[in-house]
């Protein structure tokens, strides 16, 4: 079975429709970052990239699969940021420095430049709360209007700190990044990607951008996130620096729209703008990745047949691909008979495919145990009847995995019935 976890990076370079996506996203990226090196046509800065999908659409894998492109075939710095570890964290900045400080291979300098843009970060807010405090608890108005001009004094004052910190921010990335010496990378991982990129026509550009990734936003309520973005766009703009986000911009759209009180596609308009460019992974079709771990269990005809139920449905994403077929696996496994899986492979799947994808379905089924194979049967017993017209009534209003449940459904059917059909004859 396989864990829901993100799918091992490299696997994406097994199937041809991910190998299409990765080049399409790769070839963009180094365009980008050969176009910002050789013109000056658009002011200096960093380029800003969002690898953007629903929950399970795959973008972990993805941003995996970039983390290692860079560390192992172009050996340039990378930091990859889980952003939902660090949530509720007051700066998102302080967090991001200390990630990077405690990047492999940095030299004492460099660490020694993020200490000092560190320090008065982790101070500022003790100091302005510290004031701020004396100032709620001072009875005298001279004393507020004192303590106010303290705190106005201390704003100038990290105002003027944090320019300085930016100029020693860019001097710091780019140090990193010209005396950047590759930690040991993975052999295998570098050969793979030479010869991807060699089959794809990928060329790398000439620049040696430092790297940030940066995933999990959509694990981070949408005010967070958003304050992650807003932080990079920020202190991170700049010249050859490459940022790339993983996030579900529907969610993040909809807390711009709020935020800002916009209408219609303003909110769309808005997130565009903090983007140099965007690939959207869309819901996908079965492919070798999700069924791998069936292969132990089932002979090559029998995964043929497996597949060919499965690609009736319409493309789903990656997570909910892995499920169904690991509710699909639980019951072969509990099935120890070769000859009896196959009889049954059949009704396993449309019993699967029912409970992962109807949600509304599988509490009803619980109710009712059997009734998903009382659904396969053409003409339905009349004892049966209001327990069927319940079930695919609940089956028919279910958008939570299709858009076209009753649709899906019948299809499912109809091939089953057609199989087992054949079968008999």
């Amino acid at each position: 079975m396989i864990l829901d976890r993100p799918l091992e990076p490299m696997s994406l370079l097994e199937e041809e429709n991910e190998k299409e996506k990765l080049a399409i996203i790769l070839s963009s990226i180094e365009s980008l970052l050969g176009n910002s090196s050789s013109e000056r046509t658009t002011l200096p800065g960093s380029i800003t990239i969002a690898i953007t999908g629903d929950w399970g659409s795959g973008k972990t894998t993805y941003l995996k699969a970039l983390e290692s492109y860079f560390r192992d075939y172009r050996k340039v710095p990378v930091l990859f940021f889980e952003a939902w570890k660090f949530q509720g964290d007051q700066d998102p900045l302080v967090s991001l420095l200390l990630a990077i400080k405690e990047m492999r291979g940095l030299k004492g300098l460099a660490k020694a430049r993020l200490s000092r843009i560190l320090k008065p970060l982790l101070v500022s807010g003790l100091t302005l709360t510290d004031l701020a405090m004396k100032t709620a608890l001072s009875t005298g108005i001279e004393d507020m209007e004192k303590m106010f001009k303290l705190v106005e004094k201390e704003g100038l004052r990290l105002a003027s700190r944090t320019r300085d910190n930016m100029e020693l921010l860019k001097r710091t990335l780019k140090e990193i990044t010209a005396n950047h010496l590759p930690p040991s990378t993975d052999d295998t991982a570098n050969k793979a990607w030479a010869e991807f990129c060699q089959s794809q026509g990928i060329t790398p550009a000439s620049s040696r951008p430092f790297v940030l990734i940066v995933d999990d936003l959509d694990r981070l309520i949408p005010r967070e996130a958003f304050s992650m973005i807003e932080t990079l766009r920020f202190y991170f703009d700049i010249e050859n620096v490459l940022i790339i986000m993983g996030l579900n911009d529907e969610l993040l759209n909809k807390y711009v729209k709020i935020r800002y009180m916009l209408k219609d596609e303003s909110g769309e308009n808005f997130i565009e703008k903090i983007f140099q460019w965007n690939y959207e992974l869309s819901y996908t079709e079965l492919n070798g990745l999700h069924i791998k771990s069936l292969g132990t269990l089932l002979s090559e005809e029998e995964m043929e047949t497996l597949k060919d139920l499965l690609n009736s449905l319409d493309n789903l994403t990656h997570r909910k691909w892995v499920k169904l077929v690991n509710r699909i696996e639980k019951k072969l496994l509990a099935t120890k008979d070769q000859a009896e899986r196959a009889s049954i492979l059949p009704h396993i799947v449309f019993t699967a495919v029912l409970k992962e994808l109807y949600p509304q379905f599988e509490s009803y089924s619980r109710k009712f145990p059997g009734i998903a194979q009382t659904l396969l049967i053409q003409d339905t017993p009349g004892h049966l009847v209001y327990k069927v017209e319940e079930a695919l009534g609940r089956i028919n209003k279910d958008k939570t995995c299709l858009e076209f449940p009753r649709e899906n459904f019948d299809n499912i059917k109809d091939r089953i019935n057609r199989l087992l059909g054949e079968k008999e004859i």
